[in-house]
């Protein structure tokens, strides 16, 4: 009787850190998204130092949460979103309009990925 207490409090320990888990990437990815979306609006408008702030907020934003991410996403996709992210601010720096804009919309692409991916549904779990 005891190991059935046992199975049954590891499994609604692990049930919560799922859920857990799920609301805060999708918690950060929003943020980041929603950030992501205004630094594409100051780059199409050439508001390059706005676009900078919003770059500086995405990777504080990032950095901050990137520790916490790594628990539960797959590190080759974490490697992917800072090589982009240090690509984009160098881009912004430089006013480079049509790399900033491509870099920016490769993040967009990689966190909706991780999104998709994460996401509790048939296709993932089998």
């Amino acid at each position: 009787m005891k190991s059935v207490y046992i199975s049954v409090t590891l499994f609604c320990i692990m049930l919560f850190s799922l859920v857990f888990s799920i609301n805060y990437l999708d918690k950060v990815c929003n943020k980041l998204d929603a950030i992501n979306i205004a630094m594409d609006t100051n780059i199409k408008d050439a508001s390059w130092d706005k676009a900078e702030e919003f770059s500086l907020m995405f990777f504080n934003l990032w950095e901050d949460s990137s520790h916490k991410l790594s628990l539960f996403i797959d590190h080759k996709e974490m490697d992917n979103i800072n090589d982009e992210l240090w690509k984009l601010t160098k881009y912004i720096n430089c006013k480079n309009k049509d790399e900033a804009l491509a870099s920016n919309n490769v993040i967009k692409f990689f966190i909706e990925h991780i999104t998709k991916i994460e996401k509790i549904n048939l296709e993932n779990i089998f």
